[in-house]
């Protein structure tokens, strides 16, 4: 049996939180009774020798199955039991084989006792280090499919509003970027939420803005969940990307006004450009304008 499978089996007889008194006393009688019926069996062989040898196991087996509580009642029952049943009398005189025999038991015991509860300590905590780990595990492997699931998405989506190879490029390595910035973001944040501020500039810091944002511009810190977050990073990207090849960020004199407001629990984006060309409407619609629209019907 290899060291790993018998921790393994060890860890099945742990509890994983330590046990009441009640629970743990009833354990330690049942140990208790179970010794002292094996001692009783073999007191043909052992006569008044070894009284308290069978009680060892009694403190092993409720140390294991209830604790250092278990163990100690287990010690103190075994005592009285061996003593009073197979020695005849409590006697405790040091010089007396068999007070010395009871003393050496207790001592014995006591032992026993710390080493199972260190011992069941250590176990406890690897069982709940290996619960996290296969948690984490797991939802390591759920995040890598849906980031897998968001770029394929992405790709076809972009493919399908490409003219060519060159465009496609641009295009996806700018959503991509913004992706990953959103990432970022969330690993920053642990996968909770994230503050608007932080989605905004992470967002627009490749279009370098500091000085194309027209007043007023911000909003309240709010912080959205994390599928918020990404939605709202692209659709920044998208915008940006736009009003810099047809807007007002691609003329000297475009400014650019972002302002949010929180209301009813919503957040209400606003995007204005200023100074930029005339706007026509699309011959098509293309991966950003059905992203808007998601994100509007949200």
């Amino acid at each position: 049996m290899s060291r790993k499978g018998g921790k393994e089996r060890m860890q099945r007889f742990i509890p994983r939180t330590a046990r009441k008194w009640p629970t743990s006393l009833l354990i330690a009688v049942a140990a208790v009774v179970v010794a002292w019926a094996l001692r009783a069996l073999l007191l043909p062989f052992l006569g008044d020798k070894a009284p308290y040898a069978t009680f060892f196991a009694a403190v092993i087996l409720a140390g294991v199955l209830a604790g250092w509580k278990g163990g100690t009642a287990a010690a103190v029952l075994g005592g009285l039991a061996g003593n009073i049943a197979f020695v005849g009398a409590y006697r405790l005189e040091l010089a007396d084989d068999n007070g010395g025999a009871l003393i050496l038991y207790f001592a014995v015991s006591a032992l026993l006792v710390i080493l199972i509860q260190s011992l069941t300590e250590s176990l406890r905590r690897e069982q709940a280090a290996n619960s996290h780990l296969q948690t984490v595990s797991a939802e390591y492997r759920h995040r890598i499919k849906n980031l897998l699931s968001v770029i394929q998405a992405l790709a076809q989506q972009t493919a399908r509003s490409s003219a060519s190879m060159d465009e496609f490029e641009a295009k996806f390595v700018g959503r991509l970027e913004a992706f990953s910035r959103a990432q970022d973001l969330l690993l920053d944040s642990s996968g909770r939420t994230v503050g608007m501020h932080a989605v905004v500039g992470e967002s627009l810091k490749p279009f370098a803005l500091s000085d194309r944002l027209a007043q007023p511009t911000g909003g309240p810190d709010v912080h959205v969940p994390a599928e918020t977050a990404v939605a709202i990073s692209l659709l920044l990207n998208e915008l940006a990307t736009n009003a810099a090849k047809y807007g007002s960020l691609g003329v000297a004199e475009g400014r650019l006004r972002l302002a949010w407001t929180l209301e009813d629990e919503e957040i209400v984006l606003g995007w204005k450009e200023l100074g930029g060309p005339p706007v026509t409407a699309p011959s098509k619609t293309g991966f950003g304008s059905k992203l808007i629209d998601r994100a509007i019907s949200r």
